[in-house]
């Protein structure tokens, strides 16, 4: 199957939205996506409050964690440090999300400010400058499907082995080291700065995380010190993989077909909106298959041009394309 094909028709033979001439798309009520999208507006503060409320929710689980220090014993307290270290792990992967939206300069009016406040904002997490995580991720959307993807981690079946090695970091140390291999080479080419991987962001990314150990000891909170190490070291990773996997694995993929020497094909879903699929698959990537039909648009509009295709003649292809990340889950387990 050639690269057009696979863009325009899936795994199962049905039709894809990049077979669709978005030019060519007219409502029922006889406006054009041209004039539609043209009307759409970031909604900057709507962005903002999401993100922030990631923080904040960062923030909660610190304080109930050194409050049930205080007052629990040692037989609850596991518990609930196990539970704050998956709901650490899972905040995080949410906030993170939003880097994303800042890589298509949807974070600010302008691309100064949308750089520098992704880096202070988000990038303290990951260790991360904006602009090296750009290049990466445009050639995903160059590449999608292809055995030079730079973001493959669909390229794997979902499996025990494939969870183990997230608990293990075996494949986030993948990911990383590919990733540096990546950046070397933009380097060399001159796509990016000197430096690239090995940079100010990843040594700010390192205090950022020694500081908020460092305010757990002073605390003289043990729980919370390995709530956050557990949470960023495992849960986060863990559920950042698991997100990709199941937003681009083919359902039809071959576990016994190495995706990085054959074509996987380009394949993206609709998740739902619920509370569930709004966080784990939040700044928009529960609308992962428009953002890939269109990257540009904001994902606070993401649901308005969801409502504007159904009405047009994309509509069955948007609601074949529905399903749910459980449901996905599912369906890709031991497949």
């Amino acid at each position: 199957m050639d690269s057009v094909r696979e863009r325009t028709v899936n795994s199962a033979g049905n039709r894809t939205l990049d077979a669709i001439d978005k030019n060519s798309i007219v409502s029922k009520s006889g406006v054009s996506y041209r004039k539609f999208k043209a009307d759409l507006k970031p909604r900057f503060k709507t962005i903002w409050l999401q993100l922030f409320s990631g923080h904040l929710t960062l923030v909660a689980i610190a304080v109930l964690i050194f409050l049930a220090e205080k007052n629990l014993s040692v037989f609850w307290l596991i518990p609930v440090t196990a539970a704050a270290a998956v709901g650490i792990g899972y905040v995080i992967a949410y906030i993170v999300l939003f880097f994303h939206e800042a890589a298509h300069f949807n974070l600010a009016r302008t691309r100064k400010n949308n750089d520098l406040l992704a880096n202070l904002a988000i990038g303290c997490f990951l260790g991360q400058n904006i602009k090296e995580y750009r290049i990466v991720h445009f050639d995903h959307h160059r590449f999608l499907g292809q055995p030079n993807d730079t973001e493959n981690t669909y390229f794997d079946p979902l499996n025990a082995r494939f969870i183990a090695e997230l608990l293990l970091g075996i494949k986030p140390l993948k990911v990383i080291l590919k990733r540096k291999k990546f950046l070397d080479v933009a380097e060399n080419k001159g796509k990016s700065d000197k430096k690239s991987f090995f940079n100010i962001y990843l040594i700010f990314g390192i205090f950022f995380h020694i500081g908020i150990l460092s305010l757990g000891l002073i605390a003289g909170s043990w729980s919370f010190v390995f709530a956050w190490i557990a949470g960023v070291g495992i849960f986060f990773p863990l559920f950042s993989a698991l997100r990709q996997l199941l937003e681009h694995r083919d359902e039809k993929a071959d576990a016994n077909v190495d995706y990085t020497k054959t074509p996987h094909g380009a394949a993206t879903k609709m998740f739902g909106s619920n509370p569930f699929a709004a966080t784990f698959g939040g700044a928009g990537f529960n609308h992962h298959l428009l953002h890939h039909w269109d990257p540009q648009i904001s994902c606070s509009n993401l649901h308005e041009v969801k409502e504007f295709l159904l009405e047009t003649e994309a509509g069955e292809i948007i609601k074949k394309s529905q399903t749910g990340y459980v449901k996905t889950f599912v369906r890709l387990f031991n497949n």
